[in-house]
């Protein structure tokens, strides 16, 4: 499908993006402690008296048992990805690995050493 081409808009489009993951996770941070405070707030008017700390280390907990389940799973999967598409589109160091097995192959030639790498 023409649709689902992949474009090259240039670089911009990914510098944006990179700043705008860096800035979400101090925007995350910050947000969790509001969400925080207020279920703290909103249970002790409901009549509960559930003290802040509980409710941190009990974010905490889940907050260690999604970023083991990232580590364990999703990055493996994300770099695999990252590396396919930094491979595929304007990647330089895969010009310059070219460039130097290009020279290999012609100084073997020239020594008339046979390519065990095929």
């Amino acid at each position: 499908m023409k649709v689902l081409k992949q474009r090259n808009i240039g670089k911009w489009w990914g510098y944006f993006m990179q700043i705008i993951q860096q800035e979400a996770v101090v925007i995350q941070a910050i947000m969790i402690i509001l969400q925080l405070i207020t279920t703290a707030t909103v249970l002790q008017i409901a009549g509960y008296q559930m003290p802040v700390w509980l409710l941190a280390v009990i974010v905490a907990g889940l907050l260690i048992v999604g970023g083991l389940g990232v580590w364990i799973i999703g990055m493996p999967s994300y770099f695999s990805a990252f590396n396919d598409q930094f491979y595929k589109h304007d990647n330089p160091l895969r010009k310059d690995v070219e460039d130097i097995a290009n020279r290999q192959k012609k100084i073997m030639e020239y020594l008339g050493i046979e390519d065990d790498a095929d």
